[in-house]
């Protein structure tokens, strides 16, 4: 068996400071070693790319087509798992600890099945449009507000 005993090409010393060096394969800067995280298989025991590569690598994928699916599936194998029953915990908690909150979205759920009640949008006229309570003891006196405008209303915006 071959053992080499000289350093690798990519690791080198730094004369100022004793440092480790070595120059990330995505932007091309020489790093001192801690800016890259560990990678035990690699010659140097570091990933190719610096920390700061390698997390815009990770956001562009989690952006693309292929990243979404591999969430979706990453969240299809959670809620097949354990996740089903811990959502319906949740949900069985959450009724419980506001069942004011319960009946009114069930009655303003009722009323739009029956034709009662749906407007659209107070503020742009979108005819999709969810009911926002104000007041959840008064279960028919809504808010007709858009995904886009319940979100921003519940951010404060």
């Amino acid at each position: 068996m071959f053992l080499s005993l000289s350093r690798p090409k990519a690791l080198m010393m730094c004369p100022s400071d004793g440092a480790s060096m070595k120059t990330c394969k995505g932007c091309g800067e020489r790093l001192p070693l801690d800016a890259f995280f560990e990678q035990p298989l690699n010659s140097d025991g570091r990933f190719g790319k610096c920390k700061v590569c390698r997390g815009h690598d990770a956001k562009a994928y989690a952006q693309s087509d292929r990243g979404r699916r591999a969430q979706y599936r990453a969240n299809q194998r959670y809620y097949r798992g354990r996740g089903r029953e811990n959502v319906k915990r949740w949900c069985t908690e959450y009724r419980e600890r506001h069942p004011e909150k319960r009946i009114a979205h069930n009655a303003v759920r009722s009323a739009k099945y029956h034709g009662l009640a749906q407007q659209s949008c107070e503020v742009c006229g979108e005819p999709k449009a969810d009911g926002h309570h104000d007041d959840y003891g008064k279960t028919l006196d809504v808010r007709w507000l858009c995904r886009k405008h319940h979100a921003e209303h519940h951010r404060g915006a």
